[in-house]
């Protein structure tokens, strides 16, 4: 396993004394910087917006025609569930376009994270170069996987814990692993194959708080109860913007924080507590 290096611009001294210090100074003296992250991944993530968008839009367009007498119940099914199937397939390229903006925005957090100099354009740019092959597949492999979880859920069966258990499994066992891969391929360079065997590993070992990271990551799946469509389409923007940097800079801090204490302590030292000053 080889890691990706990068030249410090601060003395050890200069450094937080932990992670939660780094989060908050961050936040503090490099918000410019996370807001335009911010911007970034709502950039990326417009083609998934605008397919949620019309997905939305097509549903209250039928249930509307359905209050209104104007289909059958029959119709309106049959019409929600290839709404829902078209919807969802394209959903799978827009993860994989998503994916390219989040292998630049994590590049710009490494740096951060680790206390080094972010020359923002140019570090963006130099993470979707290392690492767009890992994050077409990952985000290729996740959406397929949610395709084929969102259809079960449209199986004609009464027992509703049986139709979203694939999806449940997806997002609870799959994702888990896969973001261990994501941010591995941050630091190290390994193959895919070997990413996924070190995040199953490291799951299962640190299985409660990587399962809360977890929640924090799943947010968005509450955006579906929101009812009112323009003001999930608001929250959801102002979500990538002003949450999702925040989000992503907590959960490398807390990915690299694992990695620390299971693989770089003994293997890699020289980016052991790399961007705290471990020394105190």
């Amino acid at each position: 396993m080889k890691t990706k290096k990068a030249k410090n611009d601060f003395l050890q001294s200069d450094l937080p004394s932990n992670r939660k210090e780094v989060f908050f100074d961050s936040i503090k003296l490099r918000y410019g910087l996370i807001f335009k992250i911010g911007l970034m991944m709502l950039l990326f993530s417009l083609p998934l917006l605008v397919v949620l968008f019309f997905k939305d839009s097509y549903l209250i367009s039928i249930e509307s025609s359905l209050s209104k007498g104007s289909i059958s119940q029959e119709s309106y099914n049959e019409m929600y569930k290839m709404i829902c199937r078209i919807a969802y397939a394209v959903c799978v390229p827009c993860f994989v376009i998503f994916s390219i903006g989040l292998a630049g925005s994590l590049r710009v957090i490494r740096q951060l994270a680790w206390g080094e100099g972010v020359f923002f354009i140019q570090d963006f740019l130099d993470g979707i170069k290392a690492n767009y092959k890992h994050y077409l597949i990952y985000s290729l492999l996740f959406g397929v996987m949610h395709y084929l979880g969102r259809m079960a859920i449209l199986i004609d069966i009464d027992l509703t814990f049986i139709k979203v258990l694939p999806l449940i499994i997806i997002l609870s066992v799959f994702l888990p692993v896969m973001l261990f891969g994501i941010f591995q391929s941050q630091i190290y360079t390994n193959k895919i194959w070997q990413e996924l065997k070190n995040g199953a590993i490291l799951y299962i070992k640190t299985f409660f708080t990587t399962f809360l990271a977890l929640i924090i990551i799943c947010i968005p799946i509450a955006f579906a109860f929101i009812n009112l469509f323009f003001i999930k389409m608001l929250v959801m923007i102002l979500y990538f913007v002003f949450v999702v940097p925040f989000i992503l800079l907590g959960e490398f801090l807390y990915f690299n924080s694992v990695f620390d204490k299971y693989i770089n302590k003994n293997n890699y030292p020289d980016i052991y507590g790399k961007g705290i000053n471990n020394k105190i």
